[in-house]
C-alpha cells in the first residue's frame, strides 16, 4: 500500500463538502487520526512524566489539543464526502444528535459499499467491479 492512500483524503480535499469519499479513503483518515492521535498522546504523557515534574498538568493537551483543532473541519468533511458516496445528504449527520440509535445508524452508513454509478453528488470515486483487474 503506498502512503498516498493515508494523506490523500485529509490533505487532498481539506474542505471539499460537494464530493464522494470511498469507504477506504474514509477509513485510512480514521485510521490516520487514531495513530497519530495515539502517539501524540504518548508523546504527551513521556514529557509530563519525565521533563516536567514540577507541574504535570502543564502539558497535556499541548499537542492533542492542536492537532484535534487542525482536524475538526476535515473530519466533518470527509463525513459528509462519505453520505455522499452512498447518495445521502449531509443532513443524515444530525443523527450524531442521537444517543446510540443515531451513532448505530451512522456506523451502518459509514461502512456501506457507495453508489457505482454517477450520482447527484458526482461521479464515483471507485472503479467499477467490471474495471477492476
Amino acid at each position: 500500500m503506498q502512503w498516498r492512500y493515508f494523506f490523500r483524503p485529509v490533505f487532498g480535499h481539506y474542505t471539499d463538502f460537494t464530493s464522494r469519499t470511498s469507504r477506504k479513503g474514509f477509513w485510512l483518515f480514521w485510521l490516520w487520526c487514531l495513530v497519530l492521535g495515539w502517539w501524540l498522546l504518548v508523546l504527551e504523557t513521556w514529557v509530563d512524566l519525565v521533563i516536567v515534574t514540577a507541574t504535570p498538568d502543564m502539558v497535556v493537551g499541548l499537542l492533542s489539543f492542536p492537532f484535534g483543532l487542525a482536524l475538526f473541519v476535515p473530519s466533518w468533511a470527509i463525513q459528509v464526502r462519505r453520505l455522499h458516496d452512498i447518495s445521502r445528504s449531509a443532513w443524515a449527520l444530525l443523527w450524531w444528535g442521537v444517543p446510540v440509535l443515531g451513532w448505530l445508524l451512522l456506523l451502518v452508513f459509514f461502512c456501506s459499499p457507495g453508489t457505482l454509478m454517477e450520482n447527484r453528488y458526482g461521479p464515483s470515486r471507485s472503479p467499477s467491479w467490471s474495471e477492476r483487474p
